[in-house]
């Protein structure tokens, strides 16, 4: 019979989360334990945790961030855009200036695959800010709109430093 002393399962922490390998260590001697019939039942954590890990949509690496911002000032935004949906797999943002459905007093708008912006809103940090809508939007991900709204900011912020 296999016992943790055995194992020398080891327990690593970065400050309240586990690992993802010490979960999966945690998982595999859970389910080891329901296999041998010392636990009735199985309940899987990894598929969970799996889904919060593919949630996050990360900032690219910094090559790519500098080839964003080259691509930006040369060919412009549109193309810019493009070239991270096409990192991220997913098809294109369309782009719209001056769009009526920007109010509120707000500067750019996401609604359905497509990114309104006024005049004075069409800058780097708000084009990133959108595009991350329209990554939510494409990869069909489920978030409140605030939780939306935080994490298309921090996205945008990350990105340009």
């Amino acid at each position: 019979m296999c016992s943790r002393d055995r194992l020398k399962f080891l327990r690593i922490r970065k400050g309240k989360r586990c690992t993802i390998e010490t979960v999966i260590r945690e998982e595999c001697l859970l389910f080891a334990k329901c296999l041998r019939g010392e636990k009735p039942t199985w309940q899987p954590r990894i598929v969970a945790l799996l889904w919060v890990l593919v949630m996050r949509i990360r900032v690219p690496s910094k090559k790519i961030r500098e080839e964003f911002l080259l691509i930006y000032e040369l060919d412009g935004c549109r193309k810019a855009v493009d070239f991270l949906t096409k990192y991220y797999g997913v098809r294109p943002m369309r782009i719209i200036l001056n769009g009526r459905k920007v109010g509120n007093g707000d500067f750019a708008i996401y609604f359905q695959n497509r990114a309104y912006f006024t005049k004075r809103g069409l800058n780097k940090r708000t084009i990133l800010h959108e595009l991350y809508h329209h990554l939510v939007y494409v990869n069909d991900l489920d978030m409140t709109k605030t939780k939306e709204e935080k994490s298309a900011s921090s996205y945008a912020k990350d990105f340009m430093n």
